[in-house]
């Protein structure tokens, strides 16, 4: 619950700032603020349904419902809106809209939430153009969701060891993040989550 509420408080910590900023420079507009308050709710929702999530999270009897991945996805990236904005992320997705799945949607929010967070992340060490690439595919019978980023990729060592229990390679990480992920997808999606490095940067693909 920690790991995954830092996000969010995060994002509420930086849109209060902005509304200061704004106020202060005497350029606080009421569709400003409008707009700039949905984002917290919607972040303090996140934080509620967080603390449900994992409640439930052992329960054999969770809710599975049918979607499209690529709702999803828009989802966990206005989410993730104000972080990408100030960071000049550029995203490009390649999705087939019409990919639909039988999952535990907030489960599979809480991973791609955590993948994106991370190269956002990754991202933020570099002064070149930065990009994350998302893309959503079937093949071999499979559903693919590949998450990838132009931030330098990950070193050898640390490859071999980033889904491992308290593994982290941050001086603030808790080392859950991605334990819990590959977990998610293990036991709810039945599938798989792999970690590569590809041209200049790194690949998550989860396979299910």
């Amino acid at each position: 619950i920690a790991h995954q509420w830092r996000q969010p408080l995060s994002s509420i910590g930086a849109l209060a700032s902005q509304v200061k900023l704004m106020s202060d420079m005497k350029k606080l507009e009421e569709t400003s603020v409008k707009d700039l308050m949905v984002q917290v709710i919607d972040s303090t929702k996140y934080l509620s349904n967080t603390i449900e999530d994992f409640k439930n999270f052992f329960k054999p009897d969770k809710k599975i419902e049918e979607i499209e991945i690529s709702l999803v996805v828009d989802e966990v990236l206005q989410f993730l809106d104000h972080l990408i904005s100030i960071h000049s992320i550029q995203i490009i997705k390649e999705e087939d809209r019409k990919i639909k799945a039988k999952i535990v949607k907030n489960e599979t929010i809480q991973v791609l939430m955590n993948l994106i967070k991370n190269a956002i992340d990754q991202l933020c060490k570099i002064e070149k153009e930065r990009v994350i690439q998302i893309k959503v595919y079937e093949e071999m019978k499979q559903i693919h969701i590949e998450i990838a980023d132009n931030g330098g990729g990950i070193s050898h060592e640390n490859l071999s060891n980033i889904f491992d229990e308290y593994f982290s390679t941050k001086s603030d990480g808790t080392g859950l993040g991605l334990y819990m992920s590959k977990m998610i997808v293990n036991n709810s999606l039945k599938g798989d989550l792999i970690a590569f490095n590809r041209d200049d940067g790194a690949v998550f693909k989860i396979s299910f």
